[in-house]
């Protein structure tokens, strides 16, 4: 499962521009990180590629965790705000 883990993407990611100045998409500068990369705080231009290991059920409905697995075997979990439970019921195991 961890070897189809993308460590890279084809194309350019484009995020609507926040500022009421500008009239087109910007494209977004990335870099493909692993968990164990990532810095305490922002991590601005990092994207971080992961595969959902399993759903982490507890009392609190919220926030939904998952634990995750990136390409180099790093685990972390991840965790959703502003959300539902129908969320677990939609991100399975593998995606």
């Amino acid at each position: 499962m961890v070897k189809t883990v993308p460590t890279k993407l084809d194309g350019e990611l484009r995020f609507p521009s926040l500022s009421a100045e500008a009239s087109k998409d910007q494209v977004a500068r990335y870099e493909i990180t692993p968990f164990a990369k990532l810095e305490v705080g922002s991590n601005p231009g990092k994207l971080v590629s992961a595969k959902v290991v399993m759903y982490l059920p507890k009392e609190q409905e919220l926030p939904m965790c998952f634990l995750l697995v990136d390409s180099q075997y790093n685990f972390a979990v991840g965790s959703f705000y502003r959300t539902n439970k129908e969320l677990a019921d939609k991100i399975i195991s593998g995606s």
